[in-house]
Parts: C-alpha cells; structure tokens; sequence
C-alpha cells in the first residue's frame, strides 16, 4: 500500500519558489541578448513581483502576528522588495533582450539572493516554530494559488493588477 507524500508546507513552497526565481534569473542573465533572454527576464520580473505580492499579502500578515519583531520584519522585507521592484522596473525601461540588461539583471539576482537569505535563515525558521501544521499547510496552498505562472510570458505590468 502507498500513501501520499504529505503536503508541502509554507517554508517548503516559499524554499521551492526561492529556488526557482534564482535558476530564472541567472538563466536570463547568461542568455544572449536577444529574443531568449527577453522571453526569460520577462518571466523572471513577473515571477519577482508574484513572489513579493505572495509574500506581502500572505506571509507579511503572519510575520505581525505570530513575531515579536514581526512589525519591524514585515516593514524590512517590504522595503527590500521596494529594491527589487525598482530593478524590475530598470530591466523593463532598458528593454529585457537588450545587451543592458545583463547588469541590471545580475544586480537583481544579487538583490534577490539577499532578500532570499534573510527570509529564510530568520522568518521561516521562526515561523516554523510558531505554526501549527495545519497553519503552514493552509498558507503552502494560498502561497502556490497567488505565485502560479500560467501565463508568464505576459507583460510584467499586468502581474501588479
């Protein structure tokens, strides 16, 4: 008889999307300008601002609630994600497949593997400690419905509503 994996959890969807938005980003940054690496960067903007509306209406909420520090936690990523914003918004004026657009997606990389760190080697360890399983599992799958990217190749605009 086999049963099914249990679920994975918040820490583990947010860990898998950290990973994902990287590998992205690196890939967009490696690729020749041109019409792969505009495919790629507009796939990883969209994916940085579902990321970071995912984290700022799902996790930000439970960072007040369940951290004695959480106000202050909440505000900090909120700012690193003002940061990651204004690169994605820099990628997109100089164009995602232009030559330009290599350093402004290194530096978005390097932005977002400092957010990354700082959100899982301190809220999600304390959260994981704060949190019943049931409450991690319910905001994995709230997580996963808000970073879904079924249509990625669309205008990174569109992502923000």
């Amino acid at each position: 008889m086999t049963t099914d994996p249990a679920p994975d959890d918040l820490i583990d969807v947010l860990a898998a999307d950290h990973r994902m938005l990287l590998a992205l980003l690196d890939r967009a940054a490696a690729a020749d300008p041109g019409p792969q690496r505009s495919d790629l960067a507009v796939r990883a903007a969209n994916a940085v601002r579902r990321h970071c509306v995912a984290e700022e209406t799902l996790l930000h909420p439970v960072l007040r609630r369940c951290l004695e520090d959480g106000d202050r936690c909440a505000q900090a990523d909120a700012e690193e994600h003002e940061q990651l914003e204004a690169l994605v918004t820099e990628l997109l004026a100089v164009g995602t497949g232009s030559p330009d657009a290599e350093q402004v997606l290194h530096r978005l990389a390097v932005s977002t593997r400092f957010h990354i760190e700082g959100v899982e080697t301190r809220r999600l360890p304390a959260l994981r400690r704060r949190l019943t399983v049931t409450e991690l599992h319910e905001l994995a799958r709230a997580v996963q419905e808000t970073i879904d990217p079924r249509d990625d190749r669309r205008s990174p605009t569109a992502v923000l509503g």
